[in-house]
């Protein structure tokens, strides 16, 4: 049935530059040696093998991707009407893949080098809560910022996500105030 599934998903494409893939399935950990990994939803491809990315783990793929720098990459792992929400003054809240998609060249510019580490994740069923530090410089200037991001998790890709940070840190940091 997963194989069905997994054919019948619409494809999303992540480019890995490195050797080896890893991925974590429930108690043990698979490897590929694969230059591509291919992201159907949360279905994860490596050659032939077909892996499950429960909502966790779909959330922590989605978090890494930012430090990559790919916009395809990170917009793989969110669904078509996916709905972008920030409780911040200085958030730019979104909605639809397309949408989302066709500002991140602008973010990961504005921000190079960004990156968000999880600091603590908790899962319960299709919901997932992220506690995050986001680092990275802005017009040269390097800032570190703690953050909280809520998701919802529908038919395998991350359906909405609510950003709660502290835009006056990043002002301040930033010498921006």
């Amino acid at each position: 049935h997963a194989h069905t599934q997994c054919a019948e998903r619409t494809a999303f494409h992540l480019e890995r530059r490195h050797e080896y893939a890893q991925q974590e399935v429930g108690n043990r950990f698979l490897s590929a040696r694969s230059r591509r990994i291919e992201l159907r939803g949360s279905f994860l491809h490596q050659g032939l093998v077909c892996l499950w990315l429960n909502p966790d783990q779909l959330v922590r793929s989605y978090l890494g991707a930012f430090a990559e720098g790919d916009p395809d990459a990170i917009a793989a792992h969110v669904a078509a009407d996916f709905v972008n929400e920030h409780t911040s003054a200085l958030g730019d809240p979104c909605e639809g893949r397309d949408e989302y998609r066709r500002r991140l060249p602008g973010f990961l510019a504005r921000l190079p080098g960004v990156r968000y580490d999880v600091e603590d994740l908790v899962a319960d069923g299709d919901r997932v809560v992220a506690a995050y530090r986001i680092s990275g410089t802005s017009d040269g200037t390097p800032f570190s910022l703690r953050g909280v991001m809520w998701f919802l998790v529908r038919d395998g890709a991350i359906a909405k996500r609510t950003d709660y940070w502290d835009s006056l840190s990043f002002l301040r940091q930033t010498g921006q105030a």
